[in-house]
């Protein structure tokens, strides 16, 4: 099974069908009903989530204006790239209802799994991408940085070269109407394939990233210690904004990491150590790693809007347009502002005790638990 599948969880009904082939087991999702259940249930969030989420980033950054950026131009392309992939979640229900058999016509089984590993492959190549760019603008600030229109040709070149890596894999599989399998001449083909995707979508890109932003990191802590440096106000302000773009790249690049590890290991440890034929549980286990692998894409957007400053503030401008958001946003603030003021009075009002019981054990005439509690309500009215 190559890499390919990785990033696909519908992709799994073709090791699944594979496997049922050769192995007769029943420890497999298609006999655990409750294992069904947990996936629609989290398949259903998850697509909510992905196809809203990135379908209001890519609208908002088209938009407004202001936010047609190179930077952000790469984050329109990760939103695209995971909009996509979320697109692709409803086609998951008919394979989890049929029992993981092919349920689509024979053709779509060259397409289907390709097309959402290319998703998958153009999001990781993007944060290399823009790491690299990062590193550049930031190390070498006097060479000729990266353009709009250059950022245009490199992702157009991202999206082809992760199409093209996908045709070995297409070219493989096969579909009777029923099942869809990898037919290698040989399967030492497969595992050689399944390790080149794996170095190819997940070690190289990452180690990249890894080396870029160290190298960023430094520049950035020595640009902070340099205390004679020329305008030394605007650097500030620049290395900030830039802190906070890397700090949030880096975020997008580390949830990626750990959604898609676990599933990496586990279709390498399939390939290597016949891990659906010795391990019962492996599908149940590999099902609840494709499920990271989706939820990833839906968490991107709200990465974006929590440590993207400007993305943040351009999306409450652009809301702020319709009348049913401003409504929206003045309930909260007002059910807001009243539980603070809420926990606010209760806690003045339980400083207000504790002082009046520190003058009561200091006085020498005691006064009667009604005169204390008259008190302690005058006391914590004046505080409000």
């Amino acid at each position: 099974m190559s890499p390919v599948t990785t990033s696909s969880s519908a992709m799994m009904s073709t090791s699944l069908t594979l496997s049922l082939n050769t192995t007769e087991t029943l420890n497999t999702p298609l006999h655990r009903p409750w294992l069904k259940i947990v996936l629609w249930t989290f398949y259903s969030l998850i697509f909510v989530l992905g196809v809203g989420g990135n379908s209001a980033v890519c609208f908002i950054l088209q938009r407004r204006k202001s936010l047609r950026t190179v930077t952000n131009l790469f984050i329109l392309n990760l939103a695209i790239s995971d909009l996509i992939f979320s697109c692709t979640i409803p086609l998951e229900f008919p394979i989890i209802i049929s029992d993981y058999k092919w349920p689509y016509a024979p053709f779509f089984c060259k397409i289907y799994g390709p097309v959402q590993t290319i998703a998958l492959s153009v999001s990781i190549f993007t944060l290399a991408v823009v790491s690299i760019v990062r590193h550049r603008a930031i190390i070498h600030p006097l060479k000729r940085q990266v353009t709009q229109c250059h950022a245009r040709y490199i992702l157009t070149g991202i999206w082809l070269f992760s199409a093209i890596l996908m045709v070995p894999h297409s070219l493989t599989l096969r579909s009777d109407g029923t099942q869809c399998d990898e037919h290698w001449p040989d399967p030492k083909f497969r595992k050689v394939y399944t390790t080149s995707l794996c170095v190819l979508f997940y070690v190289i890109p990452l180690s990249i990233i890894m080396f870029a932003y160290v190298k960023i990191v430094k520049e950035l802590m020595r640009k902070r210690s340099c205390f004679n440096c020329e305008n030394s106000a605007l650097s500030e302000v620049w290395n900030e904004e830039t802190t906070k773009v890397i700090r949030m790249f880096f975020k997008v690049t580390i949830v990626f990491a750990i959604c898609n590890l676990p599933s990496q290991l586990m279709w390498l440890w399939m390939d290597y150590g016949k891990a659906d034929q010795t391990f019962k549980y492996f599908w149940d286990l590999l099902a609840a790693m494709n499920i990271l692998i989706f939820a990833n894409s839906a968490a991107n957007p709200f990465i974006y809007y929590i440590f993207h400053d400007r993305f943040r503030t351009e999306a409450l401008n652009y809301l702020s347009e319709y009348k049913w958001f401003v409504q929206l946003r003045k309930s909260w603030y007002k059910r807001f502002r009243n539980n603070n003021e809420r926990s606010l009075v209760l806690e003045k009002k339980e400083v207000a005790g504790n002082e009046i019981k520190k003058e009561v054990e200091n006085s020498e005439n005691a006064i009667t638990f009604q005169a204390l509690s008259n008190t302690l309500e005058k006391t914590y009215e004046s505080y409000v």
